[in-house]
């Protein structure tokens, strides 16, 4: 009987599917306690309006007993987030609920019956005054706060700053959607003077777009940034399977309009007026690299595609894409440009020069 080879170019796709069910499985991120991929998308903002929230309406309290949750994943998304308690809404419920620093839901209603408890709550807690410098982290594709976990962990212990973690539901909404919730959390910081972000791949475009808002926030509160894996060219992978049906659910909106409507996105993605360093991954010739994307890559992005002009600096890491946030050699620089505005030195710098800007490098 005469057997067929399977032709090269299906095998590549097999092995680039396979590698993309990996890196984006909630499984894996769990087990390896790390981070995940890549893709997100929107649809035009409508001037920043928060009408879900009904800020004007009298508080409305439901039934709550005191339960531990999950802290949100991809159902739930932070709107408040104050020393460590969060005010989440449900994406599909628009139900809001107050989750205390261990997740244990402590009240369920809408905005103003949560924010009044999270005020309640904290005013008789007497909780020491929080740093008003704040290092905000945000999460990628189809992952929580959790996968930032290790991040937050070195962060704290290293620097002055309180730590935001933000978790927002980034398979169930577009990137305008999450750059809203983003800003809402932001303009209710207290007592922040300074902000910075790190943020791991969708994350990045998530600032980015909430930058583009026709009423950002005062810009001038915010300091520096470490982009970890960020699709700023797009991506290839996600356009790659942009058809399949599978990838598409795990994905939901933010990647199919990443994957589908790559040259819409980028007219609506902001380069920040700050100081922001990329960190791509990658590895060299002797580790494994993806056969669906062109150039070295970590599994899931290109190292070109990470790259923006107006960088201050530019450094590829041995890591793969999921495993980014969680790497000593990240932690360690991550820090070190948050306080300098460089990876390694000032002499050794490599930024990314804007378009016509022949005085850089």
């Amino acid at each position: 009987m005469q057997t067929h080879r399977m032709p090269r170019f299906r095998r590549g796709h097999i092995i680039g599917l396979a590698i993309l069910i990996v890196a984006t499985s909630p499984f894996c991120s769990t087990v390896w306690n790390s981070h995940k991929s890549v893709f997100g998308q929107e649809s035009p903002m409508k001037n920043g309006e928060l009408s879900s929230l009904d800020l004007d309406a009298p508080p409305q309290r439901n039934f709550n007993l005191p339960l531990k949750t999950l802290g949100g994943w991809q159902f739930w998304t932070d709107y408040v987030i104050r020393s460590d308690w969060r005010i989440q809404q449900n994406v599909y419920t628009k139900s809001f609920r107050l989750l205390s620093p261990t997740d244990t839901r402590m009240a369920s209603g809408n905005y103003a019956h949560c924010i009044n408890e999270m005020d309640r709550i904290l005013t008789a807690s007497e909780a020491e005054p929080s740093p008003d410098k704040a290092i905000v982290l945000i999460h990628g594709l189809a992952r929580s706060r959790s996968s930032m976990a290790s991040m937050a962990k070195y962060l704290e212990a290293n620097t002055q700053a309180q730590i935001v973690n933000f978790s927002y539901a980034s398979t169930r909404g577009t990137l305008s959607d999450h750059a809203k919730a983003l800003h809402h959390m932001l303009q209710h910081l207290q007592g922040v003077q300074e902000v910075s972000f790190v943020c791991h791949s969708l994350g990045n475009l998530v600032v980015r777009r909430m930058l583009d808002q026709e009423s950002p926030l005062n810009s001038s509160r915010f300091s520096r940034m470490v982009m970890l894996g960020p699709p700023n060219l797009g991506a290839q992978l996600a356009r790659r399977f942009q058809k399949n049906l599978v990838l598409n659910l795990v994905w939901g909106k933010s990647g199919k309009q990443l994957a589908r409507n790559w040259d819409h996105v980028k007219t609506e993605l902001a380069t920040p007026d700050f100081e922001f360093g990329i960190l791509a991954g990658g590895g060299g010739e002797s580790r494994f690299s993806n056969p669906l994307v062109q150039g070295e890559d970590d599994l899931i992005v290109s190292v070109e595609e990470t790259r923006l002009p107006g960088a201050a600096d530019f450094r590829r890491v041995t890591a793969y894409h999921t495993w980014l946030t969680s790497s000593e050699e990240v932690k360690v620089l991550t820090v070190r440009f948050l306080k300098f505005g460089y990876f390694e030195s000032e002499d050794s710098r490599a930024p990314i020069p804007m378009r016509g800007d022949s005085t850089s490098e």
